[in-house]
């Protein structure tokens, strides 16, 4: 195998760690960026006993059913792993199993429209996805194989532009939900990405039933 395939299989990694990583952080700017940062911080035993209005959390219209969220207790520095090969790829998935079930749910009031928008978000999320391990699976394995450099550069290419795909699929997906942050010492949960009529609407229901 000559020099630069080498090259390229060693430095495979960490071009795939970029845009994994990209997902949490550049998605969180571009949240804000967005005006999707909107939040509203409630106790923790209000928000999973059900006392949100009848208003949707996302178009600030009156809601048709509600969604359970849970908060995102997984750490992006765990997402390295990744460079330590099949051993590092299975210990993040135990980790990210782990964080998953010790996470907060909530059921969030939402209207058929941004049940609609979330669950295309969802299905376009998962097609890149798949897309795009699909392509990473095909390099690695060719790779071993030991095809031409040229080739190899080509499917390298490929990869990182699905991985880009994915990259803007998960933030429009991330921006579609209501997302929740946990203040353990506050005892409270703070909805962030939310509409300002359902702000208003809970802090009205609050202080008509004496909890503000």
């Amino acid at each position: 195998m000559a020099g630069a395939e080498l090259l390229l299989i060693f430095a495979f990694p960490v071009l795939l760690a970029v845009p994994v990583v990209a997902v949490r952080f550049l998605g969180s700017k571009m949240v804000a960026k967005s005006g999707a940062d909107r939040s509203i911080a409630v106790p923790i035993a209000d928000a999973q006993s059900g006392v949100f209005p009848n208003v949707c959390a996302k178009t600030g219209r009156k809601s048709t059913g509600v969604a359970e969220e849970r908060t995102d207790s997984f750490d992006t520095r765990w997402v390295l792993l990744v460079l330590a090969g099949p051993v590092g790829i299975v210990a993040l998935g135990i980790i990210w199993a782990r964080s998953n079930r010790s996470a907060t749910a909530v059921d969030v009031p939402l209207s058929e429209q941004a049940f609609d928008q979330i669950q295309q978000s969802i299905s376009r999320n998962n097609v890149t996805a798949g897309l795009a391990g699909v392509s990473v699976l095909t390099f690695a394995v060719l790779a071993a194989i030991g095809i031409a450099t040229v080739w190899l550069v080509l499917l390298a290419a490929v990869s990182l532009l699905a991985l880009a795909a994915w990259i803007v699929a998960a933030t429009t997906a991330k921006l579609a939900r209501v997302r929740l942050r946990l203040d353990e010492p506050h005892r409270l949960v703070h909805l962030d990405g939310v509409h300002p009529d359902f702000v208003a609407a809970v802090q009205k229901k609050a202080r008509a039933e004496g909890r503000m």
